[in-house]
């Protein structure tokens, strides 16, 4: 109990700071940040319930390694809130973070170097 009460500040401070990172990134990638921020809208409040009502029930369990959805994993106070523990959690959405920066580095030096 008490481990989630410190756990879910902290969690929820980087998750923010990630969601503000991984916005960046997108921006980079598309040279526009109104581009950038609609997906980003779209990846994290839209896709999760758009893709439990239109993905077969089998599928489903992959929509808990959207952003949004492993990030509810380290930002909760409830134990057992979630399909993964919050270490899991946060190695999901660390390698989404890790994915947005490559391609963004990468787009960065190829087009504007």
């Amino acid at each position: 109990g008490d481990v989630y009460k410190r756990q879910a500040p902290l969690g929820s401070a980087a998750y923010l700071v990630g969601i503000g990172v991984l916005g960046l990134c997108l921006g980079i990638l598309t040279r526009s940040m109104g581009s950038g921020l609609g997906i980003l809208v779209t990846a994290i409040l839209i896709a999760p319930g758009l893709g439990s009502l239109l993905l077969p029930e089998d599928w489903t369990s992959a929509l808990d390694y959207l952003p949004s959805q492993a990030a509810s994993a380290f930002t909760s106070i409830a134990t057992g809130s979630g399909t993964m523990s919050a270490g899991t959690g946060v190695a999901v959405f660390s390698a989404w973070l890790a994915g947005a920066f490559g391609a963004a580095w990468t787009g960065l030096l190829a087009r504007d170097v």
